[in-house]
């Protein structure tokens, strides 16, 4: 078509702006079929990484050790208590 520019419509006439054929098409497509060149994408550089300062590692001193006599107690020594008697209910009443 003479004179004719693809829209998203369809073909248009780019002197007088008439609609020349109804036909739907993406914008992409329009462009590709005006000749749009569509530029490159922009692509940023990584940003360079930053060395971390090595974290200080804590000192650790060993503590001094006292040793402990433990005294070991008869069992004849040893008197069980008894248990209060109440019922399982009471335990959660009180």
């Amino acid at each position: 078509m003479k004179n004719a520019k693809a829209t998203v419509k369809g073909w248009v006439n780019q002197k007088t702006g008439e609609l020349l054929k109804a036909q739907k098409m993406t914008q992409e497509k329009a462009d590709e079929l005006n000749g749009v060149v569509k530029p490159a994408p922009v692509v940023e550089a990584p940003k360079p990484k930053r060395a971390r300062k090595p974290k200080a590692k804590p000192v650790v001193e060993e503590a001094p050790v006292e040793e402990v006599e433990v005294q070991q107690q008869d069992d004849a020594d040893f008197e069980p208590q008894e248990a209060p008697k109440t019922s399982f209910f009471n335990r959660f009443t009180n």
